[in-house]
């Protein structure tokens, strides 16, 4: 905190603490509202109220902001968080009559944020994986295992909450991670762990099969997510009244994950790279475009709209490729045909160099149709594999780079303006082998 920084703070705390600024609970109704007098709201340990006027609303506001950059346990909690500790403390103060200093209204503030912050151990079950001859899939600090009721039975609670939650999580898989935070912060960095974990998975499928990202559905259990099971309908012919009944156990498929792909999977070194890019939370903007795609990809192998799947699987290339808002289009098109081609996981040869290129600007037309000029129903199933293929083979690729030292897009954008120049060259036209050496490791 600057000098300045400093002294605004602890003006801003003296404004908090002169009675002439705050207002009673009725007075502040009266002039306000509910909604706004109860976030100017502070409550007193005795269980009194007082609320900010218009100028401790905007010291507080501008105080919590300060205390949200330089409080210790910052990285563990939310803001909320914090704006509940800072009001609390207030609160403790007012009752008390303290006129303490800004480093002690901090050391309260921070005294009382950090008994909140704990490790928790989060379990989500996880449909659409099966684990054979497996107990437990283990990368990173999250793992994959098998339904354990004793897990629950070593929890403190009523017998009927543990048979319940039982009966309620006792399907597919349980994807699990310890988590050090508050309660909230560490719920949300869970579930944005299981989706990118769960993005990484379906990765891992979608290079190998057939159909690709198409024929990959992992669902984990999360708020706005959606339980996996069959589904049935029916219909009557008109005149004979004949009942034709339909099922579809699509949201039933499972992914057989056998020890040898989970011994593969921990030796790739693009698998490696994104543990590492997804667990860590932070990062350069390399990294943190990785984190957006593995969400995008997560969300597309979710969906159940193939239209909307290859949206998203768009999306998820267009993490790594449109940084700047010019032309971006080229871009997409530039980067996808660089790295399928001349990539070191080679999903095509330079020699298809020109097929690869026309069935991007394809496909991204329909996925222009569909976004500006909200078409559906265009998309065939092939159209999807192809996308969540490149998708797949894309994510590998880049965090390739990042492993050895690209720390930006721009970068990236770099080696992509270097392949096509190569490419273009008549000096190499004919002779690939050239680009296979050059290209063989990421220079960057």
């Amino acid at each position: 905190m600057t000098p300045k920084q400093l002294r605004s703070a602890q003006a801003d705390l003296q404004v908090l603490l002169k009675p002439a600024n705050l207002l009673s609970e009725v007075t502040s109704f009266k002039k306000f509202g509910f909604i706004e007098s109860l976030r100017r709201e502070v409550r007193t340990p005795n269980g009194s109220k007082v609320c900010f006027g218009d100028r401790a609303v905007e010291s507080y506001n501008r105080l919590s902001r300060v205390l949200a950059a330089e409080l210790p346990s910052r990285e563990f909690v939310e803001r909320g968080d914090i704006n509940s500790a800072c009001k609390s403390v207030l609160g403790r103060w007012y009752e008390d009559d303290v006129s303490g200093d800004l480093a002690h209204y901090i050391r309260d503030v921070e005294s009382l944020v950090s008994q909140s912050v704990r490790v928790h151990e989060y379990y989500s079950p996880l449909s659409g994986l099966e684990l054979l001859e497996l107990e437990k899939f283990e990368f990173g600090n999250v793992a994959i295992h098998k339904p354990r009721l004793e897990v629950l039975k070593s929890s403190v609670g009523l017998d009927a909450v543990i048979s319940s939650a039982w009966q309620q999580t006792n399907h597919g898989l349980w994807l699990t991670a310890k988590i050090k935070g508050s309660a909230d912060y560490a719920e949300r960095r869970f579930f944005d762990l299981v989706k990118v974990t769960c993005g990484m998975l379906a990765l891992s499928f979608t290079t190998c099969l057939e159909r690709g990202g198409a024929a990959v559905r992992l669902i984990p259990a999360h708020e706005g997510s959606y339980k996996p099971g069959a589904v049935t309908w029916f219909s009557l012919d008109a005149d004979s009244r004949t009942l034709n009944l339909k099922t579809s156990f699509d949201g039933l498929q499972r992914l057989d994950f056998t020890p040898e792909h989970a011994t593969s999977l921990l030796e790739c070194e693009w698998f490696q790279e994104l543990v590492r890019v997804s667990q860590s939370g932070s990062g350069n903007d390399a990294e943190c475009s990785l984190r957006r795609a593995l969400h995008w990809f997560f969300d597309a192998q979710a969906d159940t709209s193939l239209d909307m799947k290859f949206v998203k699987y768009w999306s998820c290339i267009e993490c790594m490729f449109s940084k700047s808002k010019i032309k971006v289009v080229d871009q997409i098109r530039r980067g996808l045909t660089s790295l399928l081609c001349y990539g070191r996981y080679g999903y095509s040869s330079p020699e298809g160099w020109k097929s690869i290129d026309r069935r991007v600007v394809e496909l991204y037309d329909l996925r222009s149709i569909a976004v500006h000029d909200a078409q559906h129903g265009h998309v065939e199933f092939s159209d999807v594999v192809d996308v969540s293929k490149w998708a797949a083979f894309i994510l590998m690729e880049v965090a390739m780079m990042v492993a050895r030292g690209m720390q930006n897009r721009t970068q990236l954008k770099e080696e992509v303006e270097c392949i096509q120049e190569y490419h273009c060259s008549p000096k190499f036209k004919t002779n690939y082998s050239h680009f296979y050496a050059r290209f063989s490791e990421a220079r960057i």
